[in-house]
């Protein structure tokens, strides 16, 4: 397998999904039920619609490279999602209650965005979870701003999609995410 294959799978959206939520648990929030839900809900579920679909031949690949085969893996996910948020409120709100919402409603633009233009979801996802990680959890994550490029380079170099889509993809949810960060940090005081 090529290295740019690989470094896609290691970072498939549900895997730095999960990476996002299990970090946060780990130095944030200490509620066991929230971090369950938000890994069958988020990481898991997504994971396991797009294997059914592949197995129903409605979507010809894991990474779900046909753009026009994307929305329904999507809509089905936010589906998931919104039952996930659902869940985490009756535990109790907490940040992995707020970064619930940021995700969806993250996920709902990427579908908006993906009806008409082929946006590397890999970045888009990654490029959010860093922006969550550096500015709720610690500066340190930064890092993730490099993983996230070696990202964005990958999915170029296995000519999944051209330099614009990953480009767009990593400034748009790094800078929106950051927004909606000010926004509930402003008004819910996380």
């Amino acid at each position: 397998m090529r290295v740019e294959n690989l470094i896609s799978l290691i970072f498939h959206p549900s895997v730095s999904t999960a990476l996002g939520f299990i970090i946060i648990y780990l130095i944030r929030c200490k509620n066991l039920p929230d971090l369950l839900i938000s890994l069958i809900f988020f990481s898991f579920t997504p994971f396991l619609i797009t294997l059914i679909l592949m197995r129903r031949g409605r979507v010809s690949d894991l990474l779900v490279t046909r753009r026009e085969q994307r929305g329904r893996v999507i809509t089905l996910s936010i589906l998931g999602y919104l039952i996930a948020i659902a869940l985490i409120y009756i535990y109790g709100v907490n940040l992995l209650f707020y970064v619930a919402l940021l995700y969806t409603l993250n996920s709902f633009l990427i579908l908006l965005i993906t009806l008409k233009y082929k946006i590397s979801i890999h970045v888009a996802v990654l490029s959010g979870v860093s922006t969550v990680l550096s500015f709720l959890v610690s500066e340190y994550f930064v890092i993730m701003y490099f993983v996230t490029a070696i990202v964005a380079w990958a999915r170029v170099k296995a000519k999944e999609h051209e330099l614009s889509q990953v480009v767009l993809a990593y400034v748009f949810f790094a800078l929106l995410t950051y927004l909606e960060i000010n926004f509930i940090s402003t008004d819910f005081h996380i």
